[in-house]
């Protein structure tokens, strides 16, 4: 008797575990950032993030090849050069495998 009662506890905790509550809209990681940008004129084809950012961070890259190719700027293109106040483009100026995709939309979305 007494190994029936302990095997039904066991069984009972056993499927507790499969009872924890989930939620499909839960927010995103905190290392996550998503953002919608909207009112765009149709000229407008290309949108970056302006970060801090020097030689002496860590994360810093002179020109993010990888980027620049994926994107096809040139070195010369204005948002690859741009550099006022110390904020410099994310895209080709940040050096690290953040897995970050660019999504595009058309405008009718």
């Amino acid at each position: 008797m007494m190994k029936k009662s302990v095997f039904g506890i066991m069984l009972m905790l056993f499927s507790m575990m499969f009872c924890i509550p989930a939620s499909a809209n839960s927010p995103a990681p905190a290392e996550y950032l998503t953002f919608e940008i909207t009112g765009l004129p149709d000229t407008v084809v290309y949108v970056d993030l302006l970060i801090k950012i020097d030689g002496v961070d860590n994360n810093f890259s002179e020109i993010n090849q990888e980027n620049l190719d994926e994107n096809g700027f040139s070195r010369t293109a204005q948002i690859v050069t741009y550099d006022q106040d110390g904020f410099r483009s994310f895209t080709f100026h940040y050096q690290d495998d953040l897995g970050y995709k660019y999504e595009q939309r058309s405008s009718s979305l």
